[in-house]
């Protein structure tokens, strides 16, 4: 199925508003950031209650001293399983902060 441009900003953005206080994570996110912006039209034009940053997973992983990762056992390049995995490394991280 192909959705448009507006069906995927209107999607996304319920998605991220209808969470609590939402915080984006990802692994090397600052493109990520970029186009998820472009969504909505310039950068400062994110609606109210998405934030105007993503968090970067491998930037936590440096600031705790670049430990050796959880391996990601299938998937790799698959928009769900590389998110799943990110959890994962997420979690990871959280036990040694």
């Amino acid at each position: 199925m192909v959705k448009h441009h507006a069906t995927i900003a209107t999607e996304v953005r319920r998605f991220i508003q209808d969470t609590t206080n939402p915080q984006l994570w990802a692994w090397y996110g600052a493109y990520d950031h970029v186009v998820l912006a472009q969504l909505f039209g310039r950068m400062i034009d994110l609606p109210t209650g998405i934030p105007m940053w993503t968090n970067d997973i491998q930037q936590e992983c440096q600031r705790l001293g670049n430990p050796q990762m959880p391996e990601q056992p299938a998937g790799i390049h698959n928009a769900l399983a590389d998110a799943r995995h990110n959890l994962v490394r997420a979690q990871f991280l959280d036990t040694l902060a």
